[in-house]
């Protein structure tokens, strides 16, 4: 009989992980070590003052789920359940993102069929016209580029609310630590960029040694992996969970062992 696959995922972890489900389910031995934590953002007076008063002739962009749980929760908290003016258009990267704000409302979801912001705005640009009295907000984190605020620069009244941070992650996990630094692993989830950059600043002094085997979700992710001077194994073809499982069993099913 052989060895089971060890995969690692350096992605936060948290309750009904669909990619950890998944992967477990083809028969991989699952182990967490999340470089990145997520957490909610303090809003500033002005962010604050913005979700107390979003406006009838409104529209309100998501990239990523982590931007609508945060936004929806900041809401709640400040608004005691009124929600979003039912005039206001949503706008979303991708299905995932739009499953995630229909758990929220039932306003109209505008959804771009792409991967990123760049994708969002070529979406927006063929579909849609902002006016100057139209109000965009954009819930995001604090790491978030300034893409989608530079589009929309001039055509609207704009508002980023960074409604969570991603911190660096204080506690690691030993076990974990010892299979990466032995080598002791087949393949390395990356995420985001800055679970990138974590994990290369957490073995920085070992790093040389390491066999990095990295599968990337997304080619955002992937560019800041060969920033480092390495090449991905993998690069999911769609940032969903589903593609990037079902690509991560065909990469090892392509091997003789597996």
């Amino acid at each position: 009989m052989m060895q089971r696959k060890i995969i690692i995922s350096t992605k936060p972890v948290f309750a009904g992980d669909d990619l950890t489900l998944r992967l477990t389910s083809f028969g991989f031995d699952m182990y967490h070590f999340p470089t990145i934590e997520i957490c909610k953002a303090p809003l500033s007076d002005l962010e604050t003052n913005s979700l107390k008063h979003i406006p009838q002739n409104s529209s309100i962009i998501f990239t990523s789920k982590n931007g609508v749980n945060y936004f929806f929760e900041a809401l709640k908290n400040l608004n005691h359940n009124i929600p979003i003016p039912t005039s206001t258009k949503l706008f979303a990267v991708g299905l995932q993102t739009e499953n995630e704000i229909a758990k929220h409302t039932t306003n109209r979801i505008f959804t771009s069929p792409g991967k990123n912001a760049e994708d969002l705005i070529e979406y927006v640009e063929k579909h849609h016209v902002f006016s100057k009295t139209e109000t965009v907000i954009f819930p995001t984190g604090n790491l978030a580029n300034d893409k989608i605020e530079s589009y929309f620069a001039g055509k609207c009244t704009f508002k980023r609310l960074t409604v969570y941070e991603t911190r660096r992650t204080k506690v690691l996990d030993q076990k974990t630590y010892s299979l990466i630094k032995e080598n002791r692993h087949d393949l390395i989830i990356f995420t985001s960029p800055s679970a990138v950059d974590n994990f290369i600043e957490t073995f920085k002094t070992d790093i040389s040694t390491i066999d990095i085997k990295a599968a990337c979700i997304g080619q955002t992710t992937a560019s800041q992996v060969i920033k480092h001077g390495y090449t991905p194994l993998l690069i999911s073809s769609n940032p969903d969970s589903t593609t990037f499982s079902n690509e991560i069993f065909d990469l090892f099913s392509k091997e003789k062992q597996w």
